[in-house]
């Protein structure tokens, strides 16, 4: 768990298998990634969740994958799911071009809340230290193509200014992508300011 700078009471946090099933019982979040939803459910009524607790348990299990959690006082304000490509069922249906080696962060979500406080930005950088420490050297994120207000995806125009390469689109949505090392590394542009 982390505090976020600037942000008293806001924390960062991995959710375990435990956490998962706990959210999922008590209903506190419904978490959303296309990548993970099971074709064969039958469509949920307005407010049910499409992904289930058993559905997040492989990226809460592997040592490369993960979910972490925005906090403040209890009450979640953003999440994100990531991990190896191969755990997202959904992605080969997709047509998505994502590389097998790369963390795949499939969903990014954020409420209006967080997105007024750059609190995705914060679990973005959370995410990319998640990369480096467990050795990936290309991180890639699904958005919306048209960068919709859509909060279950990383904005477009978020992930392009923190470097991100925008893939062309495929269908909605499409693929960005950095590398962890050029991440870490300042622009051009800064280095010289």
């Amino acid at each position: 768990m982390r505090e976020i700078e600037g942000s008293p009471g806001t924390v960062i946090s991995d959710v375990d298998a435990d956490g998962i099933e706990q959210l999922d019982l008590e209903d506190k979040l419904c978490f959303r990634c296309r990548l993970l939803e099971d074709p064969r459910r039958p469509r949920p009524s307005p407010g049910e969740c499409l992904v289930r607790a058993a559905d997040l348990l492989p990226l809460v299990r592997d040592s490369r994958s993960g979910i972490k959690v925005v906090t403040r006082s209890g009450r979640i304000l953003a999440y994100a799911v990531f991990g190896r490509a191969k755990l997202f069922r959904n992605l080969a249906d997709s047509g998505l071009p994502a590389a097998e080696d790369a963390l795949l962060i499939g969903a990014l979500f954020a409420n209006d809340e967080a997105r007024d406080e750059n609190l995705d930005i914060d679990l973005l950088v959370a995410v990319m230290d998640f990369a480096r420490e467990h050795g990936y050297e290309i991180v890639q994120a699904v958005c919306r193509a048209d960068d919709e207000e859509e909060n279950e995806f990383a904005r477009q125009a978020m992930l392009s200014a923190a470097g991100f390469d925008i893939g062309d689109p495929v269908g909605d949505f499409c693929l960005a992508q950095i590398g962890v090392e050029q991440w870490d590394s300042p622009s051009d542009t800064e280095a010289e300011e």
